[in-house]
């Protein structure tokens, strides 16, 4: 018989359900319609005695288990059966929008917390009632072809919760069943679901109300969308717990009002005898804090050290004295009341002789430095040593465990001098030696060498670039210098004089570089940029050193590149002429400049009035011939390259203000130099 509900359903109305509304009329989403069947959900009539007349959240009254369940310390006789998807032990619950289950303050066990609707055509009511199961007197809630918010039949789910009664056990026990065996849809219109999908997604799980930590457990998935779908290669359909291996079964068992752990898969699930302490994770459900993992051979069981990560993952600790014998062991999990896990097996397999199946890298060319060797294969175990065969010599590498599968192993450079083939093999500490891989030690190739850049520049204040190029890719990492010379062609220099301005921008007149292996460019410090100076001259780059590890690579003749420093008309630095020391009768003019053949002539001064005022005579030229020999020939001279700072005192009749500006020329035998102005 139908059975009357009294809770209110949700609203209808309003701004989310007209959003949803018209979400409807510009959205089409395709659904692949191939699911999987599960066979988990139970015939048994008497889950159908009681229909739940058609609704949309609504609930039953209270009914009657027909027997009590310790539910983690409260005892229940009665629950709710709820239209979406789970029951409730203290009252009917309406909403449809599913909540987190983990530490919830709600009573609830939910096989799949949605919007269930079952108005619309080709749904199907929620039924009820008792039953047995194995014998034992179990209360079902079946939700087979229900539909969605707002009344839609397009796709329908086929889910069940089974509470069976074990008192066989010990007072108040019970299993509870989750049982699937079509989900296509996850969410209503509500709670912004298209067609059944995405939005607020279903969850699933248990919660005993307290908020206690171990009393409560959400699916993993659960409020994920997609997660849940026959779609979805980990669907609900798809999965099985402690149920025989029925796929959609969920089984949960709890004693003593605790669930009982389950275990679902451990990682690693084997190792080779003689393995180190080995790091185990237990992956499963219902797991608590001071939880352990249990360790059982024959009839010695031995809790292993555990921690505690959540309630469905555990980290336990194998010590290598459980590892010495090839075998198997039973790894089940306690929680610190009620009974223990249901087991998973764990293999020691036999010791065999190591394998090889590859290594990293397989060839280096010769000169290399110290190497580091990754080799794979099967059946290492600690100790293990990487072995080095060249001729009838063998030595033993450095090495490293890593894993059954990988060693790392150090080849010093002293191994990798000359070029040929080496055996590589590797030997456990008892047992018989791996067969062998070859390394290879390639002979190093000198490919050419190119000096590029030195582009000419407008003038010698700007700098120059220089670079290294190979014709191949380096085999091994070459370091090399390169270095700076200088032949003047100017006035007054000594011989082998070298401009001290001509050096690399890094300093001085030496750059050393790396070519990085499997490159063909040097790294240069500054970009290789060259300051050419201010004395006409030629400026020489050589490679004076190319060296592979402590190998000499340099080729004969050495690559050299020129640039030149040409003899110029004399520079006057823009903005450095200035008037100084003026006074009622004179004044002086202070310019700084350069001349790359450090050989001055003259300068001249034109002068031109102030607005209003009138001079007598305008432009005078002052020789330099006496003056610049002895400054470029000078010590200080010498070490300013072509650079010089003029100063030159005038006398003046009259009124200085007269005086608007003066423009300045420098002259040489190889021209005249840019005017540079400054007013008075």
């Amino acid at each position: 018989m139908a059975e009357p509900s009294f809770m209110a359903a949700k609203d209808c109305g309003g701004l989310r359900r007209l959003f949803t509304s018209i979400a409807w009329l510009l959205v089409v989403q395709f659904v692949s319609t191939a699911y999987v069947s599960a066979q988990a959900v139970r015939t048994n009539s008497g889950f159908t005695r009681t229909i739940l007349a058609r609704n949309d959240d609504l609930s039953s009254g209270q009914v009657s288990l027909g027997f009590t369940v310790n539910f983690f310390g409260n005892n229940y006789s009665s629950l709710y059966v709820n239209n979406n998807g789970n029951v409730t032990f203290n009252g009917p619950l309406e909403d449809y929008t599913p909540q987190g289950l983990t530490g919830s303050r709600l009573p609830i066990i939910a096989p799949f917390w949605a919007d269930v609707d079952t108005r619309g055509a080709g749904t199907s009511p929620v039924t009820y009632g008792t039953d047995t199961v194995n014998g034992r007197l179990a209360f079902g809630a079946n939700y087979v072809n229900v539909g969605y918010y707002d009344s839609r039949g397009d796709k329908l789910n086929n889910f069940q919760l089974v509470l069976i009664e074990r008192s066989d056990t010990g007072t108040g026990n019970f299993d509870i069943e989750f049982n699937y065996n079509r989900i296509v849809w996850e969410t209503g219109e509500a709670d912004d679901g298209i067609n059944g999908l995405g939005g607020a997604s279903a969850s699933a799980g248990y919660s005993n109300g307290s908020g206690s930590a171990g009393t409560s457990f959400e699916i993993a998935g659960s409020r994920v969308p997609g997660s849940f779908l026959d779609s979805n290669s980990n669907g609900l359909v798809r999965r099985t717990q402690d149920s025989g291996n029925v796929l959609g079964r969920l089984l949960f068992s709890v004693r003593g009002g605790v669930i009982t752990p389950t275990l679902t898969s451990l990682s690693p699930t084997t190792v080779p005898a003689l393995s180190n302490t080995t790091q185990l994770q237990v992956n499963g459900t219902g797991f608590v804090s001071g939880a352990v993992v249990r360790w059982t051979v024959g009839t010695q069981t031995t809790n292993l050290q555990t921690q505690f990560q959540s309630s469905v993952l555990l980290q336990a600790t194998v010590p290598s004295n459980l590892l010495t014998t090839p075998g198997t062991a039973l790894i089940s999990v306690a929680n610190p009341t009620g009974s223990p896990s249901s087991s998973l097996t764990f293999t020691i397999s036999a010791l065999t002789g190591p394998t090889l199946s590859s290594m990293s890298p397989t060839t280096v060319p010769a000169l290399s430095g110290t190497t580091q060797l990754q080799v794979n294969g099967t059946g290492f175990v600690s100790g293990a040593v990487v072995r080095w065969t060249a001729g009838t010599q063998t030595t033993n590498l450095q090495t490293q465990f890593q894993s059954s599968v990988l060693l790392q192993a150090t080849i010093p450079s002293n191994l990798l001098t000359s070029p040929g083939t080496t055996l590589v093999s590797v030997a456990n500490p008892t047992g018989s030696a791996s067969s062998s891989l070859t390394f290879t030690i390639t002979a190093i190739t000198a490919p050419s060498v190119t000096i590029t850049g030195l582009t000419a520049t407008s003038v010698p204040t700007q700098s120059t670039n220089v670079g290294i190029t190979l014709s191949a890719p380096a085999t091994t990492q070459l370091d090399g210098t390169l270095t700076l010379a200088f032949q003047a062609n100017a006035s007054s220099v000594p011989a082998n004089y070298i401009d001290p301005a001509v050096q690399f921008a890094a300093g001085g007149t030496a750059l050393n570089f790396t070519i990085p292996a499997g490159t063909t460019t040097a790294t240069l410090l500054q970009n290789g940029a060259i300051q050419q100076g201010t004395v006409a001259g030629t400026i020489t780059v050589t490679l004076t050193r190319l060296v592979a590890s402590n190998t000499n690579l340099l080729p004969t003749p050495a690559p050299s590149r020129t640039i030149t420093v040409a003899r110029l008309a004399p520079v006057i630095t823009v903005g450095s002429v200035q008037i100084t020391g003026r006074s009622a009768t004179g004044f002086s003019i202070e310019l700084d400049g350069y001349a790359t053949s450090r050989d001055l002539t003259s300068a001249t001064f034109t002068f031109q009035p102030a607005p209003g005022a009138q001079l007598t005579g305008t432009s005078l030229t002052v020789s330099l011939t006496g003056v610049g020999p002895g400054w470029f020939s000078g010590t200080t001279g010498l070490q300013s390259g072509s650079s010089f700072h003029l100063t030159v005192p005038f006398t003046f009749s009259g009124d200085i203000s007269a005086l608007g500006s003066v423009s300045v020329t420098i002259s040489s035998p190889e021209g005249v130099s840019a005017a540079q102005s400054r007013n008075f």
